[in-house]
């Protein structure tokens, strides 16, 4: 038996046994505590060395909801229902995030139609949450685009200027 820095006193193999008996049934972790005296840490850590893979049930607290009351939550945090939220005078990434999340990402770019890896790109310039404004580009679409559109501009030998 190994006795490890969080526990002081070795495990009997009783109390072993007694506790893969009860993690069978599913006691909770309280009263598998309360039966063999012995802190919760204590016996998550124990069920952890001994393989048990079942999570241990752990007392509810509070107000069970229904899957339609949590429906209804959901749907009142969304968008702009939400108090945190900020409209259009939001961050670069948070931007960038929203679309990300409202706009599939397809396996090939919108422009030239090849396989690689995509990023989203603002096709008229203006970072708004029109997703309808975004398309999926790879870096080299993206490049071309944002040159077009005057953000990226080059030197006379052909390099990026910052």
């Amino acid at each position: 038996m190994v006795t490890h820095r969080w526990e002081g006193v070795k495990w009997r193999d009783t109390e072993i046994n007694v506790l893969k008996k009860y993690f069978e049934i599913e006691k909770s972790i309280q009263e598998l505590s309360s039966i063999l005296n012995r802190s919760e840490m204590s016996i998550r850590m124990k069920a952890r060395d001994l393989g048990l893979k079942r999570k241990i049930k752990t007392k509810t607290r509070g107000w069970k909801l229904s899957e339609q009351t949590k429906q209804k939550h959901k749907e009142h945090q969304l968008k702009d229902k939400n108090s945190n939220w900020k409209g259009n005078r939001v961050s670069y990434n948070a931007l960038h995030q929203f679309i990300a999340r409202y706009k599939p990402k397809p396996k090939l770019c919108e422009f030239c139609g090849k396989e690689k890896k995509l990023e989203l790109a603002s096709i008229d310039g203006k970072y708004t949450r029109n997703v309808n404004h975004y398309k999926w580009l790879c870096r080299g679409c993206h490049t071309e685009l944002d040159i077009k559109l005057g953000f990226r501009k080059k030197d006379n030998k052909g390099r990026f200027i910052k």
